[in-house]
């Protein structure tokens, strides 16, 4: 049934717009110049997001908009697909986030960050994430940052960082093993280009983690073998206090 939506009462109208999901609004602003006039208070909705800290001493990156413009902004800009973070000592992650509705499926962090900024930036509807840069995750940190993923409809996690380190792939391997009976039915190692973890829950959802290279030979098949020396060492290493 058709209705003029600017005929509706002002409150009604608001409260109509207000909780229309996201999908159907961007199909009635397609239809109608009116309604993009009158729906104007929820904001831009773009395919791609791209965010740069203001630390960054040289000139932005094309596409790339300034964190401070965005949180300047008077409305709201969502991506609906994707949210690409070049991250810095100034980017709140909840500031950046109250300026856009939740809604991006794919989630790009690069530049300096935290553990912690990953899981502030993660929702519901996130499925693949792909951490760049720098990111400090402590391995007695690990376990907290998987479970808290893990709690997610997430089915690829990509750790390409620059200073990725050797352990993490082998400990998280140990950690998902660990979940095995609760919400993980089987976790395996998977060989390619770049060493891979397969992960699938009891629901046969299959999460992937992938890693860079970590210094590895393309050669060597990470096998559970493989993976319980690499943490022996590891281990070794932490106690007798060498850097790894």
């Amino acid at each position: 049934m058709a209705f003029n939506l600017s005929s509706m009462p002002f409150v009604v109208r608001r409260n109509f717009i207000d909780v229309m999901p996201l999908k159907d609004l961007n199909v009635l602003r397609a239809q109608s110049d009116a309604a993009k006039i009158l729906s104007k208070f929820r904001g831009e909705f773009v395919k791609f997001l791209n965010v740069q800290t203001d630390t960054y001493k040289d000139y932005p990156w094309y596409g790339y908009t300034l964190y401070s413009e965005v949180l300047k902004r008077q409305f709201n800009t969502t991506p609906t697909e994707r949210l690409t973070v070049h991250m810095g000592a100034d980017v709140d992650p909840q500031a950046l986030l109250s300026k856009m509705e939740l809604c991006y499926r794919d989630l790009y962090l690069l530049g300096d960050y935290d553990w912690t900024d990953v899981i502030a930036f993660v929702h519901a509807g996130v499925e693949v994430i792909t951490l760049n840069g720098n990111m400090n995750l402590p391995v007695d940190k690990m376990e907290e940052f998987l479970s808290n993923l893990m709690n997610f409809n997430i089915k690829k996690i990509c750790f390409f960082n620059d200073n990725c380190k050797k352990f993490w792939l082998p400990t998280a391997y140990e950690i998902i093993h660990k979940h095995i009976g609760a919400t993980i039915k089987s976790v395996e190692v998977m060989e390619g280009f770049y060493p891979m973890i397969e992960a699938v829950t009891t629901d046969n959802k299959v999460i992937d983690l992938v890693a860079t290279d970590l210094g590895y030979e393309y050669d060597i098949a990470m096998d559970e073998d493989f993976i319980d020396e690499e943490m022996e060492v590891f281990n070794h290493n932490v106690n007798n206090d060498v850097e790894v």
